[in-house]
């Protein structure tokens, strides 16, 4: 669904704060935070629902978003989502290999120590490079289990392979008119 470009647009800082302020307000309304994509035009935001229950679904997903993007020309990308994350330090002694290890035994979702979180990242081209700025903020629950609201987090781990996975998603250079066509052209558009 294609909105107006919001007051933020080209301040992708600013962004992300908007979009943590808009899961905030989905959170609290609706009890949780469905994964969407947001891509930004230059005269329009995409809102695209990102559901996926598997690996294979995640990739799917992932394509279609990079030919969208790459079909309208986007000029960043926006990325929101609720996910448990945990906080490892590495031991004392311990190996960068060995700490890695350790990290990756226990997905996440089901250690012991997880968090739930709310995640915002904006990926954007500036002279010829991919960058991104993001957020977390933690799920904050009343004695009741009903959201609360959202509270500063800091580092976990579990959110490098999402990051490196949605960063890779936009297109590192703006379309060609010729990928464009193509793109319109796989999606139907």
């Amino acid at each position: 669904m294609a909105h107006k470009p919001n007051s933020a647009r080209g301040d992708w800082e600013k962004q992300v704060r908007f979009d943590m302020q808009f899961a905030e307000k989905t959170l609290l309304k609706n009890g949780d935070v469905g994964r969407m994509f947001v891509i930004h035009t230059k005269d329009a935001q995409h809102v695209m629902a990102a559901p996926w229950n598997s690996a294979a679904e995640k990739r799917q997903m992932l394509t279609m978003v990079r030919a969208y993007c790459i079909a309208v020309d986007a000029e960043a990308l926006s990325f929101i989502s609720e996910a448990w994350v945990r906080s490892v330090f590495r031991a004392h002694g311990e190996t960068e290999a060995e700490f890695n290890t350790r990290v990756d035994a226990v997905a996440p979702r089901d250690a012991e120590d997880r968090r739930e979180v709310v995640i915002c990242m904006v990926i954007y081209r500036e002279a010829g490079e991919r960058h991104a700025v993001s957020d977390t903020r933690e799920i904050t629950r009343r004695d009741n289990g009903k959201p609360e609201g959202l509270a500063p987090f800091g580092q976990a781990s579990g959110l490098d392979s999402l990051g490196g996975d949605v960063i890779e998603v936009f297109p590192k250079y703006p379309p060609t008119p010729e990928m464009r066509a193509m793109a319109r052209l796989a999606l139907g558009i």
